[in-house]
């Protein structure tokens, strides 16, 4: 606002709050009430009701824009106190409050490779879950001769490998967990070794190969991938940047 009142003969002083009354307007004032006329006083003091109204508008928006100014510096503070939780305890902050940091965060994800097989069909491993339902680890390695022979008679084995091809390729897939398909493209056995797990299990056949085996090295359980490879990028609000002393450029200075 021009402190000078160039539209008008009332002059507001600049940062005093109080109406300075222009030496025309006064005089037009003084001369009108001489008159004794209404109407004369009316229009001598039209400009300064407008002023005043004007004014008021004027003192009714700064008093908004305060009180938008201290509940946004009031949020501020809230939202760097959550920060600062966030650091420490995100998991144990109730539903609203974790909402409130990840509407801080602008997040950019992309994925960067192939989805992990059992997220894309939905089936767990039948293998790796046997393992784990019994807390075992898995052989290292194939079973040796000797190996074979211990485990042989539990498993009705007939002349020939391709059971112990079978026992081979459960323990593959329990430490690699690829697919029945890719075992049996990888180290040509049968669909067969799948019927055999189906049913060893069951019959108490795959404990008692196990059992026999606790002596030879051992391996975790094939563990899957719960996401695929990804990166990350984000940007965070500057509001979690500044500190309680610190206004924003765009606040009152």
């Amino acid at each position: 606002m021009d402190c000078a009142g160039a539209g008008s003969r009332l002059r507001a002083g600049c940062g005093r709050g109080r109406l300075v009354p222009g030496p025309v307007t006064a005089v037009t004032v003084a001369t009108a009430r001489k008159t004794r006329s209404a109407d004369a006083i009316a229009a001598a003091t039209a400009p300064l009701d407008d002023e005043l109204q004007q004014l008021k508008a004027l003192r009714d928006e700064a008093a908004q824009w305060l009180a938008e100014m201290e509940g946004a510096e009031r949020r501020n503070r809230e939202l760097r106190d959550l920060a600062k939780m966030a650091r420490h305890s995100f998991l144990t902050m109730n539903p609203a409050q974790q909402a409130d940091i990840l509407d801080l965060l602008e997040l950019k994800v992309t994925f960067t490779g192939p989805v992990p097989r059992e997220l894309k069909s939905g089936t767990a491993c039948p293998v790796r879950a046997w393992y784990k339902s019994v807390d075992l680890d898995v052989p290292a390695s194939d079973v040796s001769d000797a190996d074979w022979q211990a485990i042989a008679p539990f498993l009705h084995s007939r002349p020939g490998d391709a059971i112990r091809r079978s026992v081979n390729a459960i323990f593959h897939k329990a430490r690699t967990g690829m697919s029945w398909s890719e075992i049996i493209a990888e180290l040509g056995v049968t669909k067969t070794t799948a019927d055999h797990f189906r049913r060893w299990p069951k019959d108490g056949t795959w404990k008692l190969v196990s059992e026999a085996l606790t002596h030879t090295a051992r391996v975790p359980v094939w563990s899957p991938e719960l996401l695929p490879p990804m990166t990350i990028e984000g940007r965070v609000d500057p509001r979690m940047m500044l500190s309680a002393a610190e206004p924003s450029r765009g606040g009152c200075r």
